[in-house]
């Protein structure tokens, strides 16, 4: 994929829209280290282009604030 999406969902695992949310990825794929800011997508998706496909067992930690809360939440992956 040439893309990061994360898909955004509430407690009970349906769609958020992401419309005026904002975020940011950290990854780190490897030795390199890369901060994506993460946009909106429609309708329950915020996205990054990536410059290359993440390698297995890439760490991303996502930081993001959902506009109906106006919290801040974090969430972490591990690309399988």
């Amino acid at each position: 994929a040439t893309d990061l999406r994360i898909f955004v969902t509430d407690m009970k695992d349906a769609a958020l829209a992401s419309t005026g949310m904002s975020g940011r990825a950290i990854v780190q794929d490897g030795d390199n280290q890369i901060v994506l800011a993460l946009t909106p997508a429609a309708p329950n998706v915020l996205a990054a282009p990536l410059a290359a496909p993440l390698a297995k067992d890439a760490k991303i930690a996502v930081s993001a604030t959902i506009v109906k809360d106006a919290k801040p939440v974090q969430a972490r992956f591990v690309v399988k």
